[in-house]
């Protein structure tokens, strides 16, 4: 069995805020909802909201077997819900500022 490696995309990978992250990750533990740090090689918005904000996170949802951006993806509503609520809270705390 061979397989080919080709590179389809060059766009150059951009570091979220790390003071974002913290505020999520922060949250999250408030909420006592587990959390994770992983790099994403999504191409997300993010990626162009970096030119316009200077603090920009991501929050993912866990997808049933590992499949997301495809027609099988499906997500646990509780895990949808817990995200929602970190989020609510991130955004509760930078109101503040």
């Amino acid at each position: 069995c061979k397989f080919e490696l080709k590179n389809l995309i060059k766009d150059r990978p951009v570091k979220l805020s790390e003071k974002m992250i913290d505020l999520l990750e922060s949250c999250a533990c408030e909420l006592k909802i587990p959390s994770l740090r992983l790099p994403s090689g999504a191409g997300h918005d993010a990626m162009n909201m970096t030119e316009l904000a200077d603090r920009v996170g991501m929050l993912f949802v866990p997808c049933k077997d590992g499949i997301s951006h495809n027609v099988n993806e499906s997500i646990n509503w509780h895990d949808a819900f817990a995200a929602t609520k970190v989020l609510a809270a991130a955004m509760l705390s930078l109101a503040k500022e």
